[in-house]
């Protein structure tokens, strides 16, 4: 048969008159040409209806096993674009995937062909990500079979699927298993009834905690790999609980244990990977906050104990997630920036509940200036302290990345100008009202040092840019007062005049401490008339 380029209604009528030899190598012919594929608006809705009656008609047959893999591949392959997906799937032929699949209510499936089970699990993942129908389906036949199966995974007795699986390689098992989980995920993340469902399920919730003990401690390799089952689990985990805004949680959550376990991994970083951290970090953020939290991440120590410290609290959790946030400043990019912002919300909450960890932090972020750190602008460089201070203008992570800087800082205006400048902490300062506070001379106490060398530069430093800047010739030197108070005036008339036309929009300091727009230019002036009303206007 001669080779069409185009999959239109009128080659699927030929396929009804085939063989079943002929439609096997015809749909295999169809599925090779589809592989490097991603969109598929060249087949027309009449081709689509076609394909999805004709599919339909096939699963309710008696056909041969390889033409169901080859029907549930080219379904996977055209799922790859949603653009008129839908009117490619109906009840039946969803229902055909959910069976081949193993987790449709009331189906046996130990008739499964395990290579049929595999191609209907990749097909149904890409059908969940871009149908809305397929998750209607999914919703209606097929969570409870979900959730049953992936209890098995974990209850001791192993996965019992067919006489096949007991002659499988285990990876086989495994594969299906992460699977599932890509599945759980992907339904969790679309369907809030099955996040009710799950989140109310204590086995359910044991199970995916089981799944991601088991795969970490079972690991005997000291170095860095995937965890992709724990990855999965860690990410329907913080689906089924993010809804709860960190309270009100059911009993079936046990969050001590969850709390635990992401500290454990952001514990073993250098095994478990940058993503497995990354989830757990999501994770933490979703669970309760507070002394709880703090307690489990900064235990108390012994005096034997050879990590990093401080104040006899161990402080691995709060030094991998400095590590892995300054690591994550340098190499992210812009668009994954988001990301970084749970690194800094619970650095946020360990340094507010625990005042050891904000003062261990604080050593690693923010440690006393040399007159090497002032000779050169904080946002330039490669310390920490500048990548922090380079994150506070990020578009994402600005918010968070100044309050932790202040946090570290114990809120006070003056310390925060000393390792930032001015210039870099105004939108802080004016978002909190602070800025009345600038001049107030800074308050040492027990953690502030100095080294002398900054001590000697320190009056050279402009508080403004945050730097020892080269001062240059003086513009008003030789001018008589006369002609200085002229240059004043000129600058006056200028502001007014731009003011007026609307290029400018000044501010004073107001009595909330927050940026107050001014009326007229001389409200700039110290002791100047409040209002516009009260001062002469000779323009």
């Amino acid at each position: 048969m001669a080779e069409v380029s185009e999959l239109t209604a009128v080659v699927v009528l030929k396929w009804r008159s085939m063989s079943n030899d002929e439609l096997n190598d015809e749909l295999a012919r169809w599925n090779r040409n589809f592989s490097t594929r991603f969109a598929f608006s060249d087949i027309s809705i009449d081709s689509r209806k076609e394909i999805s009656s004709f599919f339909t008609e096939l699963v309710d047959d008696r056909t041969s096993s390889e033409i169901r893999r080859k029907l549930l591949e080219m379904v996977r392959l055209l799922a790859r674009d949603s653009n008129n997906l839908e009117y490619l799937l109906n009840e039946r032929l969803c229902d055909f995937i959910f069976e081949q699949n193993g987790i449709l209510e009331g189906h046996n499936a130990e008739e499964i062909e395990l290579q049929s089970m595999i191609e209907a699990e990749k097909c149904l993942i890409n059908l969940l990500r871009q149908s809305a129908s397929a998750r209607g389906f999914f919703e209606k036949k097929a969570t409870n079979g979900l959730l049953k199966r992936l209890k098995e995974y974990t209850n001791g007795n192993g996965l019992q699927l067919n006489a096949l699986s007991q002659l499988a390689d285990k990876e086989v098992t495994n594969e299906i298993w992460f699977f599932d989980l890509r599945i759980a995920f992907i339904t969790t993340a679309y369907l809030q009834s099955l996040q009710t469902m799950c989140r109310n399920d204590e086995s359910f919730m044991n199970a995916l905690i089981v799944t991601i003990e088991q795969e970490i401690h079972n690991s005997t390799s000291s170095e860095t790999r995937e965890f992709p089952r724990a990855s999965e689990a860690m990410k329907v985990l913080y689906n089924v609980i993010c809804r709860c805004g960190g309270k009100d949680f059911p009993e079936s959550v046990d969050t001590t244990r969850l709390i635990e376990l992401s500290c454990e991994i952001i514990g073993i970083e250098k095994i478990v990977g940058k993503e497995l951290v990354q989830h757990s970090v999501n994770l933490l953020t979703a669970l309760p906050q507070g002394t709880k939290m703090c307690s489990i991440a900064c235990p108390q120590i012994t005096s034997h104990y050879e990590g990093p410290h401080f104040d006899r609290r161990d402080m691995k959790i709060p030094d991998n997630l400095i590590k892995i946030l300054a690591q994550q400043l340098a190499e992210v990019n812009p668009s994954e920036r988001e990301l970084l912002n749970t690194y800094f919300v619970i650095l946020l909450m360990l340094c507010t509940e625990c005042k050891e960890a904000r003062r261990y932090c604080r050593l690693l972020v923010l440690p006393p200036l040399t007159a090497a750190d002032v000779a050169r602008r904080p946002d330039e460089g490669d310390t920490l302290r500048n990548k922090m201070i380079r994150a506070i203008h990020s578009t994402v992570s600005r918010d968070l990345a100044a309050e932790f800087l202040f946090l570290l800082c114990k809120r006070s205006v003056p310390r925060m100008i000393k390792y930032t400048g001015f210039g870099h902490a105004a939108g802080l300062f004016a978002d909190r009202g602070l800025l009345g506070k600038v001049s107030e001379r800074k308050e040492g106490d027990s953690e502030d040092s100095e080294t002398e060398e900054y001590q000697n530069v320190s009056n050279d430093v402009n508080p403004v840019s945050g730097y020892i800047q080269q001062r240059g010739a003086n513009p008003l030197e030789g001018m008589t007062e006369e002609q200085k108070e002229y240059e004043a005036m000129k600058l006056v008339n200028a502001i007014d005049q731009m003011m007026r036309s609307g290029g400018i929009r000044p501010a004073s300091i107001g009595a909330d401490g927050r940026p107050r727009e001014v009326s007229h230019v001389l409200e700039l002036c110290k002791d100047a008339p409040e209002s516009r009303e009260d001062s002469d206007d000779e323009n």
